[in-house]
Parts: structure tokens; C-alpha cells; sequence
């Protein structure tokens, strides 16, 4: 068995290091990085066809999911998952009472 102080050396050296793997989980830019990604704007390009038939659906004013529904034809269920997966990528936003928008970009 290990000594406290032995131990506590390894985690000081763990420390130490801050570009270890513990500290740089996946591609999530090291320590000290310069890279500004919050004017990383999402490409509607890459959307499917549903998603981008939502998307031109929505605008800035918020629009109810019931009146997007109606619009869209869609059945419930498969707006709902079309909504969530526009909202994952960054491009449409959810707000209290199932209203969206097209989010806005800096």
C-alpha cells in the first residue's frame, strides 16, 4: 500500500501537468487556448430535409409548436424530434409555453 505522502506527490504531478488527459477530456482546446468559439456559427447546409423545412418555417418571432405542427404536416412526435435535434445543433431555440425561434446569432 501507498504512503499518503506518496500520493499526494502523484496528484501534485497530475496538477502540475495541465495538458494530461484529465484535464483535456475528448478535443476540447487546452488550457490557455486563443481559439473563440462562441462566433462558430452552425451551417443550415447540413440540415435534412425535415429539419430544413422547420427551420425555414421558423423565424425570429416565436411560432407554437401546434401552429408549426398545422404548417408542417408533421405528426407530433416526429416535429418533436426534428425540434430537438435543431435545437442540439444551435440553430433554433425553445421557449416556455412549446414556442421556438431561430436563434440569434452574434
Amino acid at each position: 500500500m501507498e504512503h499518503a505522502g506518496d500520493i499526494v506527490e502523484e496528484l501534485e504531478a497530475l496538477l502540475d501537468n495541465r495538458e494530461a488527459p484529465l484535464f483535456n477530456p475528448g478535443n476540447l482546446p487546452a488550457a490557455g487556448a486563443t481559439e473563440d468559439c462562441s462566433k462558430v456559427q452552425p451551417s443550415v447546409e447540413e440540415l435534412s430535409g425535415e429539419e430544413r423545412r422547420a427551420f425555414d418555417a421558423l423565424s425570429r418571432e416565436p411560432l407554437h409548436v401546434d401552429v408549426l405542427q398545422r404548417s408542417l404536416k408533421l405528426p407530433p412526435g416526429r416535429l418533436a424530434a426534428v425540434l430537438l435535434n435543431l435545437e442540439l445543433k444551435g440553430h433554433v431555440q425553445r421557449m416556455p409555453g412549446q414556442y421556438f425561434s431561430i436563434v440569434r446569432m452574434q
